[in-house]
């Protein structure tokens, strides 16, 4: 009953919402494990997107190129 009132008030499915955040994670992991040059595993990057999109923060992994820094910093702002 509650997730169909907050989908009513949102105008947005729960389904389009999952396939967003998986979307979201998706382009993460694809760009730390294979566009920049990280030299992260894909576990790796998927453990960095979800501390990223969670906004924890450990510090045990860090980009280390230029680009996937400014790719971090915008990623976490948009899932923000």
């Amino acid at each position: 009953a509650q997730f169909a009132r907050i989908q009513d008030a949102l105008g947005v499915s729960m389904s389009a919402c999952i396939l967003a955040l998986i979307c979201y994670m998706l382009v993460s992991v694809i760009c730390f494990c294979f566009i920049f040059d990280e030299g992260w595993t894909l576990i790796d990057s998927m453990y960095y997107a979800v501390v990223v999109s969670s906004t924890i923060g450990y510090g045990d992994l860090i980009p280390t190129s230029f680009a996937a820094r400014i790719f971090t910093c915008v990623y976490a702002l948009v899932g923000a």
